[in-house]
């Protein structure tokens, strides 16, 4: 016949196996939880070097710091940064006259001139139709983006082909900084079609 002591030895015992197995559960949860945040942790940091690498491969100065003071220019719309990625790769060629006018962003490869893209304002003009800014008078400047796919010349290397697709892709930078300006309406929002 068991007495109460013998119950109370083995309620004793149950309860120090429950904490046992729990103490085991939370520490092979934390030990899950620090494999997965090192994991994540780990690929974060290979993907930055990764970036890294391929910044520092579109740029034409490959001992070109990150550290660089950023290169802008002024357009009717306000001062744009230009990408560092592009280093010196990229040239502008403005044709600007008050809030109207055009900047045309071109490149090299090899001996060739290319023509990434353009940013037109005001006026109506062919091409991508951006949006509008008005100025201090209010009048609309509407920002119209000329640009086409780059067909690849046969003498350009595919390192030289993906280069120059990657700097039209500073495209984008730059217009998410025009749709950052206080004011400005977006072809979406104005109603207005998007291609001439």
């Amino acid at each position: 016949m068991e007495t109460p002591t013998d119950n109370k030895g083995k309620a004793g015992k149950k309860k120090a196996t429950v904490a046992i197995c729990l103490a085991a559960l939370a520490v092979v949860v934390a030990i899950a939880v620090f494999v997965a945040w090192n994991r994540s942790h780990h690929r974060e940091g290979a993907q930055e070097s990764a970036n890294a690498a391929s910044s520092q491969a579109v740029s034409s100065d490959p001992g070109e710091s990150g550290n660089a003071e950023a290169k802008t220019i002024k357009t009717p719309v306000g001062e744009l940064s230009l990408p560092q990625e592009w280093g010196d790769s990229v040239e502008t060629k403005e044709d600007l006259s008050g809030n109207t006018g055009s900047i045309e962003f071109d490149s090299k490869v090899g001996n060739d001139k290319v023509t990434l893209f353009t940013l037109v304002f005001g006026g109506q003009q062919d091409g991508y139709y951006v949006g509008y800014l008005p100025d201090q008078d209010g009048n609309e400047i509407s920002v119209y983006l000329e640009i086409s796919e780059i067909e690849a010349d046969p003498s350009w290397s595919e390192d030289e082909t993906k280069q120059v697709n990657d700097l039209q892709g500073g495209v984008n930078d730059l217009l998410d900084q025009i749709r950052n300006i206080q004011g400005f309406v977006s072809s979406d929002e104005s109603g207005t079609s998007t291609e001439n």
